[in-house]
């Protein structure tokens, strides 16, 4: 990605522009969920469905690199200490998530 950025092509640019807006709308679910903002749409479900992708790279996103032979995960078998920093914080997030949502529907 940087490679690409550097030699000026736009996709790097739009990838990270779309990973930044829908992490922005999660945030917006889980301070909704916190009550810090209005009610969003389908809060139960869109907080679960966060909460497994969140769960679901942090407790595999290091064995699919380490099993799966395709070009981009052989890359990152190379950056080891990415894949195990940001695989900590998903799942961190991810528990983070499943608390809230344990909080939310307790009082429900």
């Amino acid at each position: 990605m940087a490679q690409q950025a550097e030699a000026g092509m736009v996709q790097p640019v739009i990838i990270t522009l779309s990973i930044a807006v829908i992490l922005g709308i999660w945030s917006l679910y889980a301070f909704s969920g916190a009550g810090l903002v209005g009610r969003l749409p389908l809060l139960k479900p869109v907080l679960i469905l966060i909460m497994s992708v969140f769960l679901l790279r942090g407790l595999f996103g290091i064995p699919i690199v380490m099993l799966v032979d395709q070009p981009y995960l052989n890359e990152l078998r190379d950056k080891m200490i990415f894949m195990v920093v940001s695989s900590l914080i998903c799942l961190g997030f991810g528990i983070l998530y499943a608390k809230g949502i344990w909080k939310l529907i307790s009082h429900y």
